[in-house]
């Protein structure tokens, strides 16, 4: 790789950029999101990024980590736009946002799991790829500076504000 990538991974709010050199790998990656975000366990942890065309690929390994910097590589970019998440599992200790929920028998004391949401067992069916799914990480907060155009800020503004689900009529302005 003789070309610098660098990796724009955002967790909430908050984005690092990390330069990738040609020791890192998954793991070391994996280590760095760990060490930043410390709510981040690896076992928990799902990064995508999202290249023209197919708005969610996963990096689930050190193969599908080389995979995506061939792709950006060789597509002339430079710049990742890196998702990082935090995925659910059934086992975990708090079970926020999964399909579980304990239920305890008072008499006995025994754990029984009921899952609220059995059609992905006999059904699985893959999520419908969102037309703003490039918008992802055009996100705006207070103070932050656009460098582009006015038009393009226009843009970015309003598809932001059809991301977050703003009602609004967008009246063209004859004045000028």
């Amino acid at each position: 790789m003789d070309s610098v990538v660098l990796l724009l991974c955002k967790y909430g709010n908050n984005t690092i950029v990390i330069n990738v050199s040609c020791e890192l790998n998954f793991d070391e990656l994996v280590g760095i999101l760990c060490k930043t975000w410390e709510n981040l366990k690896p076992e928990t942890m799902c990064i995508s990024y999202s290249i023209v065309g197919h708005p969610n690929c996963m990096v689930q390994n050190n193969i599908d980590f080389l995979n995506m910097l061939r792709v950006v590589c060789a597509r002339g970019a430079d710049i990742v736009d890196v998702s990082v998440s935090r995925c659910s599992t059934s086992d975990e200790e708090d079970k926020v946002g999964s399909n579980w929920v304990d239920v305890v028998d008072s008499e006995c004391d025994r754990l029984v799991d009921i899952e609220r949401n059995s059609l992905s067992k006999f059904c699985s069916h893959q999520e419908n790829a969102l037309l703003s799914a490039g918008w992802r990480n055009n996100s705006m907060s207070v103070g932050q500076k656009f460098e582009g155009s006015v038009v393009e800020f226009r843009t970015v503004l309003c598809k932001n504000a059809i991301k977050v689900g703003f009602q609004f009529t967008y009246v063209k302005n004859d004045k000028l």
